[in-house]
């Protein structure tokens, strides 16, 4: 548990294991790259805080193999995940995800560019974007939220953001609900823009061309 910096390169893998504490992480010019498994592996903790350093340069990247373990992402976390900062961050997942959290997945303030084989950005319990620059590339869904059955869970939120979504399948889609509100976004995914089970709203001029 505690603060850490990383910097500088890596090649291997950053396993986190704290239980039921709280780790934040600062990134501040890292370059992680994965020869199998999770750049970032999050196996236990009560929350995670990725901070990107103002004016820094960051790269995650995986493995196109990983070890049969319970993980699917070049960061990958089994707890609340928040990614913010004023630096830019650049995650390619060449196994699946470029980004999942089992509980939820937040992004605030930062630069952040994914890629990835499967999702981009997946939050189980849900997905929040704010006041952050997002470009994702997926060869299946873009932004996804996955958790049914409990209330205000399965929700993807965006506000105040720029985002562009190119996704094989859906740019965004959410198990219960999507909002987006104070943003721009360009959306394409070759099986629809947006798919959710419940409400869409999204707020008149927020949709762009490119």
């Amino acid at each position: 548990a505690g603060d850490c910096v990383l910097s500088g390169r890596l090649s291997g893998g950053v396993h986190v294991n704290a239980e039921d504490q709280v780790v934040h992480l600062f990134l501040n010019n890292a370059d992680v790259k994965a020869v199998k498994g999770p750049a970032i592996y999050v196996e236990s903790a009560g929350k995670v805080i990725i901070t990107v350093e103002p004016s820094s340069e960051n790269t995650l990247s995986d493995g196109g193999k990983y070890n049969g373990d319970v993980s699917d992402a070049c960061l990958f976390s089994t707890c609340d995940l928040t990614v913010n900062g004023g630096g830019s961050l650049s995650v390619s997942g060449y196994f699946k995800d470029a980004i999942h959290s089992r509980d939820y997945l937040k992004i605030t303030g930062v630069r952040l560019s994914v890629r990835a084989r499967d999702d981009g950005l997946h939050g189980n319990d849900g997905v929040m974007i704010s006041r952050a620059d997002v470009s994702v590339e997926a060869e299946k869904n873009g932004v996804r939220a996955t958790k049914t059955g409990k209330p205000l869970k399965g929700r993807i939120e965006i506000t105040g953001s720029k985002l562009s979504v190119i996704a094989g399948e859906h740019a965004l889609n959410a198990s219960r609900s999507i909002y987006m509100d104070s943003s721009r976004a360009f959306l394409k995914g070759v099986m629809s823009n947006t798919k959710a089970d419940g409400e869409i709203y999204i707020a008149e001029g927020c949709l762009t061309n490119g």
